[in-house]
């Protein structure tokens, strides 16, 4: 993708059960760059999920996303996760919770200030399974409904983040 990064905000939490980057889209950027970092579960090997805060920040949580996915596995063979109507982005990584950081995500978001579009995810990650290994998403998402976006929700799914740090840049 080319262009520059410039730097917009960044958030983080400890053991919380979700992190909100909210205000984080403007009429100034059409793409913006997602860097998490330092992610860990608090327990339990599962996914870390997405959903978008509507313009009030209120957590879009109705099924209006869809996504495919390329699991990327060390241990055993690759597999698509291909999903229609759904309540959140499932795919974008796999986590553990006994790995000291379960790697990293670089995740791009088009058009999310715009509400005559829909809004566009792409990611890609890293991270390890505690009881296999290696493990790596490249993820594309819609939501697929027409409105202004305001931030996002970041989840582990069913338990307590430990940690999480999340940077946003816009892309000029």
């Amino acid at each position: 993708m080319a262009g520059n990064l410039e730097f917009i905000k960044s958030a983080s939490g400890t053991s919380v059960s979700f992190l909100d980057v909210t205000d984080c889209f403007s009429a100034n950027y059409d793409v913006y760059y997602f860097a998490l970092t330092k992610i860990k579960r608090a327990s339990a090997d599962n996914f870390i999920i997405l959903r978008f805060l509507d313009s009030g920040g209120t957590v879009i949580d109705q099924a209006e996303y869809e996504y495919a996915a390329l699991e990327i596995r060390a241990y055993t063979t690759f597999l698509e996760a291909r999903a229609t109507n759904q309540t959140k982005i499932s795919e974008i990584t796999y986590g553990s919770s006994n790995a000291s950081n379960i790697g990293g995500i670089s995740l791009y978001v088009h058009n999310p200030y715009d509400s005559s579009s829909y809004t566009f995810l792409q990611n890609q990650s890293s991270s390890f399974r505690a009881s296999s290994g290696g493990w790596g998403n490249k993820t594309i998402a819609v939501h697929k409904v027409a409105e202004q976006i305001s931030g996002v929700r970041f989840q582990a799914e069913g338990v307590n983040l430990d940690t999480i740090e999340v940077s946003v840049y816009g892309v000029k």
